[in-house]
C-alpha cells in the first residue's frame, strides 16, 4: 500500500468512527489521523525530531500524500499538527 492510499483510508476511518486512527512507519515516524477537522499529528519517538525544516518536510509530504493542497503547519510540543484548510468559497457577484 502506498502513503496516500493507506492515510486516505485512516481518514476515512477517523470520520466514519469519529475516533483518531494511530499509524505508525517503519523508520520510526508515528501519526494520529483525525477527522472533522482533517488534521496529523506527526511525531517520533525515536531519532532526531524537533521543529524545524526538516520535520515539517514529513508533515508536508503527508499532506501532500492526502492531496491537501491547502493546510496549516503548527507545533504543540513536541508534537508537529498538520491541518487541511477548506478553502473559501468566492462570493456570488
Amino acid at each position: 500500500m502506498t502513503l496516500a492510499t493507506t492515510l486516505c483510508g485512516l481518514l476515512t476511518k477517523a470520520a466514519q468512527t469519529g475516533q483518531t486512527q494511530p499509524w505508525r512507519l517503519p523508520h520510526g515516524l508515528q501519526l494520529r489521523v483525525a477527522a472533522r477537522p482533517a488534521r496529523l499529528c506527526v511525531w517520533r519517538e525515536a531519532g532526531v525530531w524537533a521543529p524545524g525544516e526538516a520535520a515539517e518536510r514529513e508533515g508536508r509530504v503527508c499532506a501532500g500524500a492526502l492531496g491537501w493542497s491547502d493546510y496549516l503547519l503548527s507545533w504543540q510540543g513536541r508534537y508537529l499538527i498538520v491541518t487541511q484548510v477548506e478553502p473559501l468559497l468566492e462570493a456570488q457577484a
